[in-house]
């Protein structure tokens, strides 16, 4: 199975403004009102750590705060002498912009379902965005599927900042649709304590040479977005589980998701997987996970860098 373009429509839609991976203990008070005396307008105030920031891969935060203030749907925001960011909206933009995010997120849950790629049959979130239920014919649920966790967390956490909950922790469970069973559950909490560390080129079984990658760029479709083929090759003596390039595209400042679920066996190239793409798209990460003696390697690469992550 791969990650379908609905799914990199849904994390797109997530991170409209900026977005994060889960809850952050350290920055869930990182929300505050403050009074413009003069126009005597109670304006909401959001603060983002440039932890966040980094995990949305936001890499020019100022020139998504100038895109969001061009576009009416922030007043005014700042980037902080620590990296966070703060955003500042009148009380009807940030009205306006709570009642779209959770429409859009809505469709794309919709799209998600409709989405013959994954084994996701209802989605049911509760009123704050907190908890998911994702009911799932048990037929064809794998753990492949479980990776689709990622967006719900970026969903419920940005939704709970935004709407200014102190506790932005998101659970997700995944239930067997038969049975009503939990098959799975995690939260977000979880996944942004997990251990990663720094590590050593030399110390890695599998490095980025490893998996030389290609992407072909297309015509553009009837509405004139353009999108990347991408393949990669396993030069490695290990299989490669997941595999996943991002960077920024020039022309509109958006961050492109390249992802792959297949696994792929030392020798093979992989089957074909896109994103939005143009010519002069520089990828600035790379993620895959091998497997080592039954174990799972997950690794990211900063390419400007030249570092690696693992855990």
């Amino acid at each position: 199975m791969k990650i379908s373009k609905k799914l990199i429509t849904l994390l797109t839609v997530s991170l409209l403004m900026t977005g994060c991976y889960g809850a952050n203990k350290k920055n869930s008070n990182d929300h505050k009102s403050s009074v413009e005396v003069n126009k005597k307008i109670i304006n909401k105030e959001v603060t983002l750590s440039k932890d966040f920031l980094e995990m949305a891969e936001i890499d020019d935060p100022q020139a998504s705060i100038d895109e969001l203030v061009n576009e009416k749907i922030i007043k005014s925001g700042k980037v902080n002498s620590d990296g966070s960011v703060t955003y500042v909206m009148t009380p009807n933009q940030h009205k306006a912009y709570m009642k779209s995010l959770k429409e859009s997120f809505e469709e794309g849950n919709q799209d998600l379902i409709n989405d013959s790629d994954n084994s996701i049959l209802e989605i049911k979130p509760n009123d704050d965005f907190s908890t998911f239920d994702i009911y799932v014919d048990p037929n064809s649920y794998s753990s492949i599927d479980s990776l689709l966790a990622i967006a719900f967390y970026i969903q419920g956490g940005y939704y709970r900042m935004f709407n200014g909950d102190k506790d932005t922790n998101v659970i997700v469970n995944f239930i067997n649709n038969n049975t009503k069973e939990i098959i799975e559950s995690g939260n977000s909490a979880k996944l942004m304590e997990s251990d990663t560390k720094e590590i050593s080129s030399k110390d890695l079984d599998v490095k980025v040479e490893d998996l030389p990658y290609k992407i072909v760029e297309q015509k553009p479709d009837s509405a004139g977005s353009v999108y990347g083929i991408a393949t990669f090759k396993n030069n490695s003596k290990y299989p490669i589980k997941y595999f996943e390039m991002s960077g920024v595209i020039p022309s509109t400042n958006e961050t492109s998701f390249f992802a792959n679920t297949d696994t792929v066996m030392p020798g093979e190239t992989s089957s074909n997987f896109e994103s939005f793409y143009e010519k002069g798209t520089d990828i600035s990460k790379i993620s895959y996970c091998y497997i080592k003696y039954d174990k799972e390697i997950y690794v990211n690469y900063d390419v400007k860098l030249d570092s690696y992550e693992t855990y």
